[in-house]
């Protein structure tokens, strides 16, 4: 019987890779130590775990025995789960690749400009807003003293819309207070009914 021992220094050992959603991007860090003849990193992405591309390259420290930190920024995650993975080129073309990190990403949020609201001939008050996506917000509006005074739940499609809602039932002259409610967050404004 022979026994053949082959001791085999990979280029790098990663300490860790890890990312995270901040203000509508990712962030991705991670550490090696040591490092031996590494000579760039290429960050993949994939919005299916299965297909990736090549978003940036960032250059390694190439050899080294302390600790190396980096980091990329990717300015453009899809709306969900993202899947990123690292992929280690040597100095002799050999490549690694890391494990697979995901990070959920929320997508931008609705837009509402809630300093235009305003109440038509018509007794509507109308909410002019920007959505992502198709969505269903929710719509209230309060008196003065905290009292639902009207509810809704609004469709909306993509893109421009306005929010209507019909108070011809509401004989009101005060101020109220109106709030969209969408994806958990809460758009509010006070509103003069005359």
């Amino acid at each position: 019987m022979v026994t053949i021992t082959i001791d085999c220094l990979l280029p790098i050992d990663l300490i860790n890779f890890a990312g995270n959603y901040i203000e509508n991007t990712v962030q991705l860090a991670w550490s090696t130590s040591p490092e031996t003849n590494a000579l760039y990193f290429n960050i993949e992405h994939s919005t299916d775990g299965l297909n990736y591309s090549i978003i940036g390259t960032v250059s390694a420290s190439s050899t080294t025995i302390n600790a190396s930190d980096y980091l990329f920024v990717d300015d453009a995650p899809q709306a969900g789960d993202n899947y990123y993975r690292l992929q280690q080129v040597d100095e002799n073309g050999d490549t690694y690749y890391s494990n697979v990190i995901v990070v959920y990403c929320q997508g931008e949020d609705n837009y509402y400009d809630m300093t235009a609201v305003y109440v038509n001939g018509y007794n509507n008050l109308i909410i002019p807003g920007i959505f992502i996506t198709n969505d269903i917000v929710k719509l209230h509006i309060y008196d003065i003293t905290g009292r639902l005074i009207y509810s809704d739940n609004i469709h909306v499609g993509s893109g421009q819309n306005y929010l209507v809602a019909d108070l011809s039932s509401i004989n009101y002259n005060a101020v109220v207070v109106c709030m969209v409610v969408t994806n958990n967050t809460v758009y509010a404004t006070k509103v003069y009914l005359d």
